[in-house]
């Protein structure tokens, strides 16, 4: 949830405050919500203190967020530049569908525990 908040005030306000255009707008608040995202779901959500396996997540959190980060940029420049409607449409849209993935492959591939 925080990282959602953040993307979603970054974009606002450098899109509508700052003019930065949409693209620029969402890869840079992007790019602010992945930092908070991982940094909240390593130590809040899934607990994890592990720094032996910490580059190994973070590795495998990139890959994530490299196809999340494409589905977002896609699904935005659909919305506003072929539908003709506002990008916080778009960001909405693909928040709700990148939230659950995200969560899935953070739960089952990136954070899981170990059966050591």
């Amino acid at each position: 949830m925080l990282a959602t908040v953040t993307y979603f005030i970054s974009f606002h306000l450098l899109w509508s405050f700052m003019a930065v255009p949409y693209l620029y707008a969402i890869s840079i608040a992007y790019v602010l919500s992945v930092i908070t995202h991982f940094i909240a779901n390593r130590h809040i959500t899934f607990q994890d203190r592990n720094k032996e396996k910490l580059f190994l997540e973070i590795r495998k959190y990139f890959v994530v967020v490299i196809g999340n980060y494409f589905f977002n940029v896609s699904v935005v420049y659909v919305t506003v530049d072929l539908l003709e409607l506002s990008p916080y449409i778009g960001i909405l849209s693909a928040i709700a569908i990148v939230t659950v993935f995200s969560y899935l492959a953070a739960h089952f591939w990136i954070f899981k525990e170990s059966k050591e």
